[in-house]
């Protein structure tokens, strides 16, 4: 059988929990990783000093659980030019953050389109921007990669500014938010498989007119499907869980959902791989 991916989480799962207590967690619950939440209200910073960054990650090695992934909150689509410069600085402090802390990439979104630019030009806002920080990235040896969000949601809206930008920026995919925008998981797969450094994993179904997150596998999102699609092109990526509590506090806390929810991921990154043999 096929080894199973990395299996990760977003801190966004545990906000009433310290950055240390986090790793110390992750271990003892069975995590291979940690995806970090960085920005204003993240479990780590870019206001860090070089010694707070180093001890992170001197706790990480200590427990085995390594950081995935540094989230970063970038807009690169909007008519302020101010605010799209103010983004490549952003995202550039979270490359060197993620480089201190051994993180391999940075989550970057595109944006909110907030006038009437045509998609040509927005697409050239956003490889602008970007591509004002691969410097900084190759120097750091981090990756960025583009999550799907937003105004652009699905995997195909971002799959042109992925051909703009070439191999050395990829893609975080969340086949949640992209289903939810009508995007199949095999055409999302198939824009930007490729291209994929790390899956995010949630799962969601409609209650009346509202979009309500559930425990993975009890939603009506076709993650396993996804996933196989993924894992036809070629070995899975790492899979995260996006358990967004920080947002949603009605929510399980964390120490109930995040072992429950590595059983799930388990279960579907199994399903994903066992029927291509």
């Amino acid at each position: 059988m096929p080894d199973l991916p990395t299996l990760a989480f977003s801190t966004l799962a545990c906000p009433e929990w310290s950055a240390d207590d986090i790793v110390a967690r992750a271990a003892a619950i069975g995590y291979d990783a940690i995806e970090w939440r960085g920005g204003p209200d993240g479990h780590v910073s870019t206001g860090w000093p070089a010694p707070r960054r180093a001890a992170l990650r001197r706790l990480m090695a200590e427990h085995g659980t390594p950081a995935l992934a540094v989230t970063s909150y970038t807009d690169f689509v909007t008519g302020d030019a101010r605010a799209r410069a103010d983004s490549v600085d952003y995202l550039r402090r979270h490359l060197d953050l993620a480089a201190d802390l051994g993180a391999p990439t940075v989550r970057a979104f595109v944006g909110i389109v907030d006038d009437d630019a045509p998609l040509p030009d927005l697409i050239e806002r956003a490889v602008d921007g970007i591509a004002a920080c691969i410097d900084s990235a190759k120097a750091s040896g981090v990756a960025i990669a583009i999550e799907p969000h937003d105004d652009f949601v699905t995997a195909s809206s971002i799959a042109p500014i992925l051909a703009r930008l070439g191999p050395s920026v990829g893609a975080v995919w969340d086949i949640v938010n992209a289903w939810g925008g009508g995007e199949d998981p095999a055409a999302g797969a198939e824009a930007i498989g490729g291209r994929v450094r790390y899956v995010q994993v949630k799962d969601a179904r409609w209650a009346g007119s509202e979009w309500r997150l559930t425990p993975t596998g009890d939603g009506a999102v076709p993650l396993v499907e996804g996933l196989r699609a993924l894992a036809a092109i070629g070995p899975l990526p790492p899979l995260s869980l996006e358990w967004e509590r920080a947002w949603h506090p009605e929510l399980d806390p964390a120490d109930v959902a995040l072992p429950r929810e590595l059983m799930a991921l388990r279960g579907i990154a199994s399903a994903a791989v066992d029927s291509l043999g």
